[in-house]
């Protein structure tokens, strides 16, 4: 079969926008009225968002056969300049274009919709919620629609899908075809539905039988949505954490969700993206099997708030650290694989490969967002990171480049950066993002390979000056980014500037970032590590404590807490020195995996499956029969007030609701269901006692309805 790339411009017409895609500048190309596929509309991006149905199966991260052997990481340690090549190589695997193997599968699947159906007509399939609305649907007098009793949801029964005759198949990204948020939280819904109630009810593990089952069903599942994946995303966090910003008049939709997702981009990942925009995180099919396939120690690990996993300086030295030979990871039963193996090949699945994770971020063209530009030079990186300075990269950047002044509906329209110049994803309606930092993460190496590209207007200088020839081979915006790359907290090359006569710029800036025998290692993307002290920091520093959601002291865990501070000197009143990019534990939480307590918090998604919607023990009867019954608001306050004679819910929440030590109400109102706020009542939850032990169902009807009542949005109850 053969294999091209997308054309600049494309208008996908299938639904179901469950992973998000961008593609290569060439390519053939339509008139933008015949709703053919490619379509080249005259817009100004060169790509466009696409569904898991388009790609199929990810496409499996290709591990080197080194992985994890003694002499590989240490030369990955000990060497700095293979430690950069290899890290330039992590990247090439993860951009290689491969082809949309769902498109070839779905080519055939459906017949061609008769002249005069669109896509919005299509679109509106997916938004049919039982069988009778679905077969009813029609566009004019034609009937679009059909119920698929399998997978129970209302799909087209015909697309406007086409390629012109000898067209090749198209080719994405490799790292576009991973697994997002909705995908993982897919897959590990349908496996653990496939328990019975009792294994339910004991957390009993997930095979690969159940598994692979799951990502079968994932892998060909269409028109779930019909949202372009980044509002998806930002519509799944919402569900989890809500959002508190005020609405301003007359804003869409689009521009509010934009402005809640910078908020918790910044809240979440230690990020606020230059420009605006959204953070994207996603996972190779290795890491999300072996995410699922823990789902029951993750949730026992959260509930015990990971404790134990750090290394104390009020207990005496930290150092040397002793780690487990076979798992240094906590909340998992093993580490991730280097390389999953073909575990689903009784299924027709392909290799699952290996282990990687990419943090994506995003910015908006246009909407009133400039584009910055940072300087990684020896005098800016001195500037900004010396002795003394803030190590704070500076949102304004160094320069910065202006958004279109209108809605651009040509490439002539974008000012520099074009999209040739920035890798650029084009919404279905017509909204531009460009990608300003990409993060990559593979377990080549026990504490991972930790690559970080930035999107830069002088990309050969520096830390772009020994990017492989390789890259000219990919799309040409590949170019115009930089790279940074650790495998350890501490540098081991003796002479790591040294290594790199023959490239005066990036010795230079090597030099001024303070690479050096035994210092902490640097690596910093500007488009993603945002905040005081972070331009100082290492990925793998951050990352020792993913996972973690309270500090020793038992606070709750502050990221900004963690890069503050510049000493190096380990004490109980520094207790991250270099910026956090000391190691301090012995254990590592989940491996490393950042995703289980930021961002997509994998941990609260699963933790809701298995709470609050397959509760069989009766515990489920009695919260049903606490919401329905008629609370008394006075009695309710009074409660509140005063649930016991030694504690009360306003100790920890605030005598308004306000927050405190625990969280704002309004602001879990606004992010949880009652349901979901009843069982945290009612089991409790981290330091909140259980009160469904000490308060009658009466008494927590009343409270519920004083809560209800109090900080609930009228709106909405």
């Amino acid at each position: 079969m053969k294999h091209a790339p997308l054309p600049r411009t494309l208008t996908f017409v299938l639904l179901g926008l469950a992973s998000m895609g961008a593609c290569s500048t060439s390519g053939q190309s339509g008139s933008n009225d015949d709703l053919g596929f490619p379509v080249d509309d005259a817009a100004s991006g060169k790509e466009d968002a696409f569904g898991r149905s388009l790609v199929g199966p990810p496409n499996a991260y290709p591990t080197d056969p080194r992985a994890l052997q003694d002499d590989f990481e240490n030369e990955l340690r000990t060497n700095f300049r293979a430690r950069r090549e290899f890290g330039w190589q992590v990247m090439l695997k993860a951009l290689e274009p491969v082809p949309l193997l769902g498109l070839a599968d779905q080519l055939e699947a459906r017949p061609d919709c008769p002249q005069g159906v669109s896509d919005r007509d299509l679109d509106k399939c997916s938004r049919q919620r039982d069988q009778g609305s679905c077969e009813a649907f029609t566009s004019g007098d034609v009937e679009i629609c059909g119920w698929d009793e399998t997978l129970g949801t209302c799909a087209p029964v015909c697309d406007n899908l086409t390629l012109e005759d000898g067209t090749e198949i198209p080719t994405v990204p490799r790292f576009q075809t991973w697994y997002g948020i909705e995908d993982v939280t897919h897959i590990f819904k349908t496996a653990y539905d496939l328990l019975d109630d009792e294994d339910k009810l004991l957390r009993a593990p997930l095979g690969d039988d159940l598994i692979g089952q799951a990502f079968a069903d994932n892998n060909t599942k269409k028109d779930r949505l019909s949202s372009w994946p980044l509002r998806r995303y930002t519509k799944a966090v919402d569900e989890l954490f809500g959002c508190d910003l005020e609405r301003f008049e007359d804003e869409t939709d689009e521009a509010f969700a934009d402005r809640c997702a910078f908020q918790r981009q910044s809240q979440f990942s230690g990020a606020g993206a230059a420009g605006g925009g959204i953070a994207r995180i996603m996972y190779t099919p290795a890491m999300a099997r072996h995410m699922v396939s823990n789902y029951a120690q993750v949730l026992d690990c959260a509930d015990d708030r990971l404790g134990g996993t750090w290394c104390d300086p009020a207990q005496g030295d930290c150092t040397p650290f002793s780690e487990e030979p076979e798992n240094f990871s906590t909340c998992f039963s093993s580490e991730f694989p280097a390389d999953a193996g073909h575990p689903f090949e009784q299924l027709g699945l392909p290799e699952l490969g290996g282990t990687a994770v990419v943090k994506l971020t995003w910015s908006r063209v246009g909407f009133g967002f400039d584009l910055p530009a940072y300087d990684t030079d020896p005098e800016a990186l001195e500037r900004r990171i010396g002795e003394g300075a803030s190590a704070l990269w500076n949102p304004e950047g160094d320069r910065a480049f202006a958004p279109p002044e209108e809605a651009p509906r040509s490439s002539a329209d974008i000012p520099f950066p074009t999209p040739d110049d920035i890798y650029t994803i084009q919404t279905r309606g017509g909204s531009l993002y460009r990608l300003t930092g990409i993060h990559v993460m593979t377990k080549e190496a026990r504490h991972w390979v930790w690559v970080t590209m930035w999107w830069s207007d002088r990309p050969d200088e520096d830390f772009g000056a020994d990017r492989p020839e390789a890259f000219a081979e990919l799309d040409s915006a590949w170019s115009n980014y930089k790279m940074c790359v650790t495998v350890d907290y501490a540098e081991e090359d003796s002479d790591p500037v040294g290594r790199y006569d023959d490239v005066p710029s990036l010795q230079a800036a090597l030099n001024a970032s303070g690479h050096e025998s035994g210092a902490p290692t640097w690596c910093s993307n500007p488009y993603i590590e945002h905040g005081a002290g972070n331009a100082r920091t290492n990925c793998i520093g951050c990352h020792q404590h993913a996972g973690t959601r309270s500090f020793p002291d038992g606070s709750e865990f502050d990221l900004d807490g963690v890069i503050a501070q510049e000493d190096g000197a380990v004490t109980v009143a520094n207790p991250f020195p270099n910026n956090g990019r000391t190691r301090r534990r012995d254990l590592f939480a989940t491996d490393y995996s950042w995703a289980f307590s930021r961002m997509d918090d994998l941990t609260e998604l699963i933790r809701r499956e298995v709470e609050f919607e397959n509760v069989t023990d009766g515990r489920y009867g009695r919260l049903q029969n606490i919401l329905a019954g008629e609370g008394d608001v006075e009695a309710g306050e009074l409660i509140y007030r005063a649930a016991t004679q030694s504690q009360t819910c306003s100790d920890c929440h605030g005598d308004q609701g306000e927050g405190g030590i625990g969280p704002n109400l309004e602001s879990r109102f606004a992010s949880k269901t009652e349901w979901e706020l009843l069982f945290s009542v009612v089991e409790g939850r981290g330091g909140m006692p259980a009160w469904g032990e000490s308060l009658s169902d009466q008494q927590l009807t009343d409270l519920m309805a004083y809560l209800r009542d109090s900080f609930a949005d009228p709106d909405v109850r």
